[in-house]
């Protein structure tokens, strides 16, 4: 069993703004596959090493992947029918799941290990309408997730290093995050919305190759 504790207060500053801090402790359970697989219930353990792409083997050792979030901010009402919120938020991630290469013989394997940390930052930025022909609701969220390497099942097949000791933009990485909805009441008892998003791309470094193969 695991547990996640989580807790959070607001605290009022005027009878318009409040501020809030919350924090919260999630943990998240491997795939079991990388905990269970083992040669010892395969018919032929052989079949392991020689027929797959990714030669994996499950590690009884393996817990459960850690994140701890912190996040803090400030709730702001203007006039009667906006208001403004501002949020940072912190999540430290821990014990992510990665994998080591052996070699055993002229076999090359790779167990599945707790080995990786990392760190994602942002800032919330809400306003917000109410009361309005026409309600609204706009978020812009500026963030970045940094790890000491690709977790998870982009770990599993680079049997060739060993993951850098530097952290470094992650695939799920969303620099720039924006959201606008707007919503209203139309005759006949009919409500209308409309959800607009933007979403920045993902880290990427294209591969180039040249006439050798080489890239």
């Amino acid at each position: 069993y695991k547990i996640s504790p989580r807790v959070g207060f607001s605290h009022v500053i005027t009878d318009k703004s409040t501020f809030v801090f919350s924090y919260g402790l999630y943990l998240q359970n491997p795939v079991y596959q990388d905990v269970y697989l083992n040669t010892n219930r395969l018919h032929e353990p052989e079949e392991l090493f020689e027929e797959s792409e990714q030669s994996v083997v499950g590690n009884a050792t393996v817990g459960a992947e850690k994140t701890q979030e912190y996040s803090a901010g400030l709730n702001v009402q203007v006039g009667r029918s906006w208001k403004y919120s501002v949020m940072a938020w912190v999540k430290d991630m821990d014990r992510l799941v990665t994998a080591k290469t052996y070699r055993s013989g002229v076999y090359e394997y790779q167990v599945a290990d707790n080995g990786e940390f990392g760190r994602a930052v942002g800032i919330d930025l809400t306003l917000e309408n109410r009361g309005m022909a026409v309600n609204s609701m706009i978020q812009y969220t500026y963030s970045t997730a940094k790890a000491n390497g690709d977790y998870d099942e982009s770990a599993f097949g680079n049997a060739f290093v060993d993951a850098p000791a530097q952290e470094y933009l992650m695939p799920f990485d969303r620099t720039h995050d924006l959201t606008a909805t707007f919503y209203t009441k139309l005759p006949f008892g009919i409500n209308a919305g409309l959800t607009c998003f933007y979403q920045s791309g993902i880290p990427y470094t294209p591969y180039i190759f040249n006439a050798g193969g080489d890239k």
